[in-house]
């Protein structure tokens, strides 16, 4: 039986791939509807940003297919799959929905403060004083325990 795991991630890939190429194809259908039948709707600016999401799926579709292949994290690229597809159908009833991805970057600069804070600018040898949790445990190791004996 070894290797089963691998074979079920491969398969899941394998599927994956079918549905989301389904997925991406049907997306760049719409920018060629939209830069042909509603034209004088669109901006450059606005075909622009049609772009990005497109991109930006491409991209996740990818990075997700790249994971699952080989076993790596991926959910970070689904999460921001979820959410071009949540602007996308956004996008049907105002063009400001765009704005919702400003999550991302104030996300991604979330991340990397409190990955300098955790590991730059806390100090070496933990905080100065015990937290209570400690006190509580060094407590129970010394309290005395008296057995009764008849």
């Amino acid at each position: 039986m070894a290797g089963q795991s691998e074979k079920k991630r491969l398969k899941k890939a394998s599927t994956f791939i079918i549905y989301a190429s389904a997925f991406f194809y049907l997306f760049l259908v719409y920018i060629i509807f939209l830069f042909y039948f509603r034209y004088n709707l669109i901006t450059k600016y606005i075909f622009g940003l049609h772009c990005l999401l497109f991109f930006c799926y491409y991209y996740c579709i990818k990075s997700i297919h790249y994971g699952l292949t080989n076993g790596m994290n991926y959910t970070y690229y689904t999460d921001v799959l979820i959410l071009s597809f949540c602007i996308n159908i956004g996008l049907f009833f105002s063009f400001k929905f765009f704005y919702i991805y400003i999550i991302i970057p104030l996300y991604a600069a979330y991340q990397i403060i409190s990955f300098i804070f955790k590991y730059f600018l806390s100090s070496p040898f933990g905080s100065a004083e015990p937290s209570k949790r400690m006190e509580k445990m060094e407590k129970k190791k010394n309290k005395v325990v008296y057995k009764t004996v008849y």
